[in-house]
């Protein structure tokens, strides 16, 4: 048995009989006819959505990285994964879903998921309550429980619940199945490699980076670029980018939400370039393409004392000049300006 093989059959799946007498008196009885049935349920994460929870079953553009995921968990491969959808395109769901899956097929041998989010309200909670939902079925309902507002543990697997601010100390928590970034464009990049990518470093746990892209320089788009070059030296896939296009084929009224976001904001919005096509705020993709850079005239940063220097974020202006008549026109563009403190 290796070492990320749950206690069960020799096929990897846990007796559905032990499951049932494991549930505790006031755990539903599953009939001996049913047992074929949750059988297949637990012998992998697509099966285990489209038998369990049928009405959240995951889409097609899910399934593949959830599959690859599992596997990796599962058979102790310790791979890493970054899994980007256009908003609103579920890969939320899917890291939920997975999560059952996992607390359900651990429940007696024991394990960890560690999950990282920005912030625990409301980004943390949001996923924990969406896994508490997920595992309010009858097969894992008596046999959940919540440790702390934190940990949601099923038997002896648990999945916790961290947020990964700056200045973030989670230290002593390890992952031996799953390390999760979620929404990793918003966590930096030192305070994950300082305090959560060693939770995996003992157990080589298989890490998941999930998020929307930015930019070039969030711990996201490192991955990104990272797991993208291994996948041209050997050919196994690390990544996913799901976008809208590919989402409005499964889901129709979708893609006429997204083109009419699209109509009305322009297709070189950076919303619908990041959150809905998925490209990077940089070069010819960015914010300020080369174009629109020739028309800089200068970039000065705001005057700041020297002991204000620290207290002042992204304080710059960009000052250009248009014709308008006779005369001309000055204006002033400030990005995300913050005063002094």
């Amino acid at each position: 048995m290796g070492p990320h093989t749950p206690d069960g059959d020799a096929d990897g799946g846990m007796a559905p009989a032990r499951l049932a007498r494991e549930g505790g008196p006031s755990a539903p009885v599953w009939r001996d006819d049913l047992a074929p049935a949750l059988r297949r349920a637990l012998m992998g994460v697509v099966a285990y959505s489209a038998t369990i929870l049928p009405g959240h079953r995951l889409r097609s553009y899910q399934a593949g990285p959830a599959r690859a995921i599992a596997e990796s968990v599962e058979r102790g491969l310790g791979r890493q994964f970054a899994v980007v959808f256009s908003r609103q395109a579920g890969k939320d769901e899917l890291l939920a879903q997975l999560l059952a899956f996992l607390l359900t097929r651990y429940q007696r041998r024991g394990g960890c998921a560690v999950l990282a989010a920005p912030t625990f309200r409301p980004q943390a909670a949001l996923s924990r309550d969406r896994l508490l939902d997920r595992l309010g079925t009858p097969l894992t309902a008596s046999r959940t429980r919540v440790r702390d507002g934190y940990a949601v543990q099923v038997g002896r697997a648990s999945a916790r619940f961290l947020s990964a601010p700056p200045g973030a100390n989670a230290r002593g928590q390890t992952a031996d199945l799953l390390l999760v970034a979620n929404e990793a464009q918003d966590i930096r990049p030192e305070v994950w490699d300082a305090v959560f990518d060693p939770m995996a470093a003992s157990t080589n746990a298989t890490t998941v980076f999930l998020g929307t892209v930015w930019s070039r320089d969030t711990l996201l788009a490192r991955q990104l670029r990272h797991l993208e070059e291994l996948e041209r030296r050997d050919g196994m896939r690390r990544v996913w980018r799901v976008p809208w296009e590919r989402v409005a084929r499964d889901l129709p009224a979708y893609g006429d939400r997204v083109r009419a976001r699209v109509e009305q904001l322009g297709a070189d919005h950076p919303f619908v370039l990041t959150e809905y096509c998925l490209r990077e705020l940089d070069g010819e993709g960015g914010l300020f393409p080369p174009h629109r850079l020739a028309q800089l005239q200068g970039i000065t940063h705001v005057g700041i004392a020297p002991s204000q220097v620290g207290a002042t974020r992204c304080c710059w202006t960009w000052r250009g000049r248009r014709k308008r008549g006779p005369g001309r026109r000055r204006s002033t563009m400030t990005r995300g300006a913050t005063a002094p403190r």
